[in-house]
């Protein structure tokens, strides 16, 4: 059995995780808030979500937002502009379609718009995960678990009535 002190313990860890998970995807010239992204819904409907990209350089800068190519994962807007210090929601959407969660990364590109002889370019792969939630899954899973219970207490009760006590 756990101590007192043990439930602490794990109650701190347990925040000290959700709070560093939390943490912002940086690179050189940018910033990407919250540093992972759950986009589910209900099986056939539209899903959005949104990210927020902060240009944390001196200078003002290009971005792109390029969704993977196997996933019909749309950006709203695909390419901006951001001055120093300002920031930009990008929204995400697609059809939720399938049966299991899976993880995508979206890559935000950030390139300087000042003209070089060396184009450099940043970028972050950006975790999305996208689901389709199944609402009748859980209801038919718990019906069934229902009906078993019911027709195992039934059967008990038949049995131990039917028993003779002499």
């Amino acid at each position: 059995m756990l101590k007192p002190r043990s439930y602490l313990l794990v109650s701190l860890l347990a925040i000290a995780a959700g709070v560093f998970s939390a943490l912002p995807g940086n690179a050189v010239g940018l910033s990407i808030r919250p540093a992972y992204l759950r986009m589910a819904g209900p099986a056939g409907n539209l899903v959005v979500g949104e990210f927020l990209v902060t240009n944390i350089t001196s200078e003002p800068a290009a971005y792109t937002i390029r969704p993977p190519a196997d996933v019909a994962l749309a950006a709203q807007p695909a390419a901006f502009r951001l001055d120093p210090g300002a920031s930009e929601r990008v929204g995400l959407s697609y059809w939720s379609s399938g049966w299991r969660a899976r993880e995508v990364d979206v890559l935000v590109v950030a390139r300087p718009l000042q003209g070089s002889a060396m184009r450099i370019s940043t970028g972050i792969r950006y975790p999305v995960e996208v689901a389709a939630e199944h609402g009748w899954a859980g209801v038919a899973f718990r019906g069934v678990l229902l009906s078993l219970i019911t027709a195992l207490a039934a059967f008990q009760l038949w049995h131990n009535r039917s028993r003779s006590y002499a």
